[in-house]
C-alpha cells in the first residue's frame, strides 16, 4: 500500500490523502497536476471494478 499525500480538489482526495485504489496506463500528461486528477463535484464517483464471473 502506498500513502500519497494530496491537497488538490480531486474526487479521489479525502482528508489530505489520495484514495485512488487502482491505476491504469494513461497518455494524459499534465506536469501541474496528477495524471489521475479529476475535479471534485457534488456527485459521488463510483469505483470501477471488473464484473464477477
Amino acid at each position: 500500500m502506498v500513502n500519497i499525500n494530496c491537497t488538490e480538489d480531486c474526487t479521489y482526495q479525502e482528508s489530505g490523502k489520495c484514495t485512488l485504489d487502482h491505476v491504469v496506463a494513461s497518455n494524459k500528461v499534465n506536469p501541474n497536476k496528477c495524471t489521475y486528477y479529476v475535479k471534485k463535484t457534488d456527485k459521488k464517483v463510483k469505483s470501477r471494478t471488473l464484473p464477477q464471473q
